[in-house]
């Protein structure tokens, strides 16, 4: 009875000690779940998005109470989620599932610096593109289409790169100015998020519309015969450049991302 009431005290709960599970809310019944789960020192601690049914003004302080059980005892714990605020704070070691098939696992730092699907990008916030390295520094999309950034990776081999939706702007023509990619993409979709507006954007694959000749990094020729296939990025840019640019759903512009924003890595080949 003392280990039970000190984990339900853990977790917020302990003027409810003798109230009835039917009485309980299901924010409630959530904590109360976590503090059996603590009182019984298991040997691996299974979380299942533990913290879906919480209010937000809870969630913190039982996170921060399993990140402190957790390095306290060294214990092993197997969490279910799709909050990277939880990966973060909670885990040292990542495995991304995918159509119920690990299809990647490491450390976490290193695979949300570096994501190697793009379910893991967006997870993470980033834009992920893939293609060919040419250069230490360049990689080739298709078709002419080339990303210049900062890193190393071998040329002939596969590559990515990774930018943040902020560090891209768009323009209804190619810019000048600091050393810059430009990728003439289509607006397939706008979604305002309250300060910016997220732009969805789908590199051009054909040599039509303002893309047409436009060129990559160190010297892409345009966008005829892309052959890598339409890749997708996100642009989050403000209201008063989506009226300035009177962006549309359907239209051509150019995509600018200055190189010293994109990370390129190597894509390690499975034996």
């Amino acid at each position: 009875r003392g280990r039970a009431r000190a984990e339900l005290a853990a977790t917020g709960l302990a003027d409810l000690a003798e109230r009835k599970p039917s009485a309980l809310s299901g924010g409630q019944a959530q904590r109360v779940s976590i503090a059996r789960a603590l009182a019984i020192d298991p040997d691996l601690l299974l979380l299942d998005e533990p913290f879906a049914a919480l209010d937000v003004s809870v969630t913190p302080a039982v996170r921060s109470l399993l990140r402190e059980r957790l390095e306290r005892a060294n214990q092993t714990a197997l969490i279910v989620t799709h909050d990277l605020l939880d990966v973060v704070a909670l885990a040292d070691t990542v495995a991304l599932v995918e159509g119920g098939r690990i299809v990647a696992h490491g450390p976490v730092d290193e695979l949300c610096a570096a994501p190697p699907t793009h379910f893991m990008a967006e997870f993470v916030g980033l834009n992920l593109m893939h293609g060919q390295a040419v250069e230490t520094d360049v990689v080739d999309l298709g078709g002419g289409l080339r990303l210049s950034g900062i890193g190393e990776v071998s040329a002939g081999s596969p590559a990515r790169a990774t930018f943040p939706p902020n560090a891209v702007s768009l323009h209804r023509h190619e810019v000048g100015g600091s050393p810059r990619n430009a990728l003439p993409v289509v607006v397939r979709d706008l979604e305002s998020q309250g300060a910016v507006v997220s732009v969805a954007l789908e590199v051009e694959t054909g040599g039509a519309g303002v893309g047409a000749g436009v060129g990559l990094g160190s010297g892409g020729s345009g966008t005829a015969g892309l052959s890598a296939g339409a890749q997708r990025l996100r642009a989050h840019v403000t209201p008063a450049a989506i009226a300035e640019l009177n962006l549309l759903p359907g239209d051509r512009v150019v995509a600018s991302i200055k190189a010293s924003q994109v990370a390129l890595y190597p894509v390690h080949q499975k034996s």
